[in-house]
């Protein structure tokens, strides 16, 4: 069996249908992967090529520097910037010699003496995500939509499910005006249930790929919260859909039915509608909750050039390791949507900043 190493330590790498479809694959099975250095089970001894590791669903599982690791290719996680109390969650940089050139990756870690509660958390992760799996599907994001679950489970949501409904109300909706102004092909990207740094990526024909963070404000909200300097990149337009009725209400309806309308947008377009029901399952929404049925208003949609928002530079040679930043910003009065105003020619305006620098 092929192994590789970094640091001191050993990583062994299994596809994740092959490793869950054991009958006998227990918590006592990731136990063992994490005590031994030298992997002798059937399940453990397959290493993929590192140009297919991502697609292909592949994962790692071992020990590294001491720690008890867990590696999920193809990217972010959906909540990368939560703590969490007894193992660490990190997004690595890519290496060719671990799994693709071009793509990032998760490293879950914990200290030896978790080793009883760490072998529960990989168990559980392992076996959602095969439940989860679909060919071609990131690693990286279903480990993120089982941490979520992980979460839920034990109670200890980071957010409450209002709060997860409500947001995604938001975004559900922008994600719908785009649908019905540039087509179908919009689904593709949509990024924030796949732990993308902006909500949604634009691509409407122009040389211009357009960001689009969403952000879901009460009718007297002055603030929104922000998660990274990425979410503002531009070029870009933040969105911020407000709650709260109107004369002129741009729409009102549940989540629930807010869906049925854009997969109904998809009928005739079977890949985007996967997709659609794909990213939906990413969200981890409750379908049995009171707040995936109950009924909300769009009062109006306000939004923001990402080059008109407050701007940081970040260089020097640290600039890579620099930490996620989270901030409250009060970006003042934006620019106004209301019922009937389209929202292509508000993102055919929008363009890069000057000097290259982030928002914040």
């Amino acid at each position: 069996m092929k192994k590789r190493g970094e640091g001191a330590g050993t990583i062994s790498y299994v596809k994740l249908k092959s490793l869950t479809g054991d009958a006998s694959f227990t918590s006592s099975t990731t136990k063992e992967a994490f005590k031994v250095t030298t992997l002798t089970s059937m399940r453990f001894r397959q290493t993929p090529p590192a140009d297919t590791a991502v697609e292909e669903g592949w994962v790692g599982i071992g020990c590294l520097e001491q720690k008890l690791v867990l590696e999920f290719p193809g990217g972010a996680t959906s909540s990368p910037l939560k703590k969490w109390r007894w193992f660490k969650v990190e997004t690595k940089e890519p290496n060719s010699k671990k799994y693709t050139a071009g793509d990032p990756f998760v490293r879950l870690s914990a200290e030896k003496k978790h080793l009883e509660m760490f072998s529960l958390l990989a168990y559980f992760l392992l076996s959602r995500m095969a439940v989860m799996y679909r060919d071609g599907d990131s690693p990286a994001a279903l480990a993120g939509r089982a941490l979520g679950e992980w979460e839920q489970y034990l109670g200890v949501r980071a957010e409450d499910p209002s709060s997860l409904h409500t947001g995604a109300f938001g975004e559900i909706y922008v994600l719908k005006l785009l649908i019905s102004e540039i087509g179908p092909g919009v689904v593709l990207g949509w990024d924030g249930p796949c732990g993308g740094s902006q909500d949604v990526r634009v691509d409407a024909g122009s040389a211009l790929a357009v960001g689009v963070e969403i952000k879901t404000i009460g009718a007297d909200a002055d603030s929104l919260q922000i998660n990274g300097t990425e979410q503002l990149a531009a070029p870009g337009m933040l969105f911020g859909v407000r709650l709260g009725e109107s004369d002129a209400r741009m729409y009102q309806g549940s989540l629930k039915s807010l869906i049925a309308d854009v997969e109904s947008s998809l009928s005739q377009h079977q890949k985007e509608l996967a997709e659609f029901t794909k990213r939906l399952e990413y969200l981890s929404l409750d379908e049995e909750s009171e707040h995936y049925s109950s009924t909300r208003s769009i009062a109006e949609v306000e939004y923001w050039d990402m080059r008109d928002l407050p701007q940081v530079r970040v260089s020097g040679p640290g600039k890579e390791k620099l930490w996620p930043v989270r901030s409250t910003l009060r970006p003042g009065q934006g620019a106004k949507m209301v019922a009937g105003t389209k929202i292509k020619p508000i993102l055919d305006g929008c363009g890069a900043s000057a000097d290259g620098s982030a928002s914040l």
